[in-house]
C-alpha cells in the first residue's frame, strides 16, 4: 500500500477542514444538502456525458494500483527479465519455459507473439512497437478527458451560486429583506466552496497522477521493445544490458553477470 500517497490525498481535506474551524466555530455552516446535490450530482451527469463509464473505469483502475496499492513500475525487474531472456535466446534455452517466468503482461504478450511465428522478425517488430504508440494513444484520450472532468465542479458550483443568487434577489422586496440577504448570500458562495474544494483536492490531483503512470507504462513499453530488438539483433546480454542500463539512474543499474548468476 501507498501509504505517502494515501496520506498525501487525505492532507488536502485535512487543511480543508482546519481551515474551515479556524474560520469558525461553527462548522455546519459549511455543510449544505442541495449544493452537495448541485455540485456532485451535476458533475456525474457531464461526466457520464462526456466519457464513456468502460473507459473511466479504466482510469480509476490504474489510478487504485498506482496510488491505493502502491504497484508502479519497477524499472530493474523489467530490465532482468530481458537480460535472462536475452541469455536464454543466445544460448539455446526452451523459450517457452523461460517466457512462464515472465510477470510483465506487456513483455509476456510480445515473446508470445514471437514464439506463435505467425509473421517475419521485421513485420513483428513492427506489430509490436505499433502497439506501444497505439495503447499510449489511447490511454492519453482517456487521462486527457478525466483531466477535462476538473472543469465541472467549479462550473456546477458557479451554477448552484447563480441559481441561489436568483432566489435572493427575488425576495429582496420583503420586508425582512436584510435579515436574509446574509444567510443567503452565504449558501449561495458553499457551492462555489464545494466545486473548487473537489476540483482541486481530488479530480485534478487524480488526473495527473493518472498522466504520470501513463508516461511510466509508456517508457517501460519502449523498453520492452528495445531489449526485443537487441535479441533478434543477437546483441551479447552484456551489450544489451549496458543499452537498457542507460534507462535507469547510476544506482539502479544492473550487472548483466550478478542477473544471470542468479
Amino acid at each position: 500500500m501507498n501509504v505517502g500517497s494515501i496520506l498525501a490525498l487525505f492532507s488536502g481535506f485535512f487543511v480543508s477542514v482546519v481551515g474551515v474551524l479556524l474560520t469558525t466555530s461553527d462548522i455546519m455552516m459549511f455543510v449544505n444538502g442541495p449544493s452537495v446535490f448541485i455540485v456532485i450530482g451535476g458533475t456525474l451527469a457531464a461526466t457520464s456525458i462526456s466519457v464513456r463509464i468502460p473507459k473511466m473505469w479504466i482510469l480509476i483502475k490504474i489510478f487504485f494500483y498506482k496510488m491505493i496499492k502502491g504497484q508502479t513500475v519497477i524499472f530493474p525487474e523489467i530490465i532482468r527479465e530481458i537480460i535472462k531472456l536475452s541469455y536464454a535466446f543466445s544460448s539455446g534455452k526452451d523459450i517457452n519455459q523461460e517466457a512462464k517466468n515472465i510477470k510483465d503482461p506487456f513483455l509476456k504478450e510480445c515473446i508470445q507473439l514471437y514464439l506463435d511465428d505467425l509473421v517475419d522478425n521485421e513485420h513483428y517488430l513492427k506489430i509490436i512497437d505499433g502497439r506501444v504508440k497505439n495503447m499510449h494513444k489511447s490511454l492519453m484520450i482517456d487521462v486527457n478527458r478525466f483531466k477535462n472532468i476538473g472543469k465541472y465542479p467549479p462550473a456546477f458550483g458557479m451554477l448552484g451560486t447563480t441559481m441561489g443568487m436568483i432566489v435572493l434577489l427575488a425576495n429582496l422586496g420583503g420586508k425582512d429583506a436584510m435579515k436574509i440577504m446574509g444567510p443567503a448570500m452565504a449558501v449561495c458562495l458553499i457551492t462555489t466552496f464545494y466545486g473548487c474544494l473537489l476540483s482541486n483536492i481530488l479530480v485534478i490531483p487524480i488526473s495527473e497522477n493518472i498522466d504520470d503512470s501513463a508516461q511510466e507504462i509508456f517508457l517501460k513499453n519502449k523498453i520492452v521493445v528495445e531489449g526485443i530488438k537487441l535479441i533478434l539483433a543477437k546483441a551479447p546480454p552484456a551489450i544489451l544490458a549496458e543499452e537498457l542500463n542507460s534507462h535507469l539512474d547510476q544506482d539502479d543499474r544492473l550487472d548483466w553477470k550478478e542477473v544471470l548468476s542468479v
